[in-house]
């Protein structure tokens, strides 16, 4: 009896120095994964398509400058953005309960009279804490100078209160350098495109502008290495718990043996 309630003592003390000693590193984990970013305060951007006032032709290029401004102010740790488009869930759900809301969700979302409203309702549906919206003004390429000239325009709104954040017109102009037969009249618009996006972004995040070649992924990034550091330590903790548990089970064994030993009754008399 006496062995069994040490025995239980043993594991009682080796599972709670175990959690006392892997808490923290556990409930820091668990931070690191809800807050990716850090302590830094995050807002959430909902960026709607711009709308393409400089021609059909240049369709492409409105869809191509809005996904390149998304990923740059992606690139700060300020910002959250999801470029909008009435497949997200949020919208479908929106779509199915409310089914006349329908033919607010297809833009244009800044042009006409009442797109910014609808701009503003679809990302209050989104539970975004900014509305996005602008234009490809102009696009033009001067065959004289093989000069490329795009101009765009983007406005920013809260939600809660609907009042407008900032408005901004940029324009981004590059010329074929003189001798250069191999950059196409689409090449040299590409690059006053990306001027634009650059004015545009910096504008937004009021930093310098950082090249982004591929969707961010920094958030995941940081979450990743933070338990690539942390992971191994709770496991360690957890293991040398078990390995208490198991050689407090196994001297309770030898022990218990022991004792049997000593209470086991004495040989019989030699004499018989």
């Amino acid at each position: 009896m006496l062995m069994m309630q040490r025995l239980r003592t043993a594991r009682f003390l080796a599972w709670t120095l175990t959690c006392l000693v892997a808490t923290p590193y556990l409930a820091s984990g668990a931070f690191a994964a809800e807050k990716p970013k850090g302590d830094i305060f995050t807002q959430s951007v909902v960026l709607f398509p711009l709308d393409n006032l400089a021609g059909e032709k240049y369709a492409k290029l409105a869809t191509e400058v809005t996904t390149q401004i998304a990923r740059g102010i992606e690139a700060n740790p300020r910002y959250t953005v999801i470029q909008y488009s009435d497949r997200l869930p949020a919208i479908q759900r929106l779509i199915s309960t409310q089914p006349e809301k329908k033919v607010s969700t297809g833009g244009p979302f800044f042009s006409d009279p009442g797109a910014i409203q609808r701009a503003l309702e679809l990302a209050r549906a989104m539970s975004a804490d900014i509305a996005m919206v602008g234009s490809l003004d102009t696009c033009k390429w001067d065959p004289a100078k093989k000069q490329a000239t795009v101009m765009g325009t983007l406005e920013w709104y809260d939600t809660r209160t609907g009042k407008k954040i900032d408005t901004l017109s940029a324009t981004g102009i590059r010329t074929r350098p003189m001798g250069d037969e191999t950059s196409s009249e689409d090449t040299v618009i590409m690059e006053a495109a990306s001027e634009l996006v650059q004015k545009m972004v910096s504008a937004v995040t009021g930093e310098e502008y950082k090249a982004v070649q591929a969707p961010p992924t920094k958030a995941a990034t940081g979450v990743s290495k933070t338990k690539s550091k942390r992971s191994w330590l709770p496991m360690l903790l957890l293991s040398l718990g078990v390995g208490l548990l198991l050689g407090g089970a196994g001297g309770g064994g030898d022990s218990g043996g022991g004792t049997s030993g000593d209470e086991s009754p004495p040989p019989p008399p030699s004499g018989w």
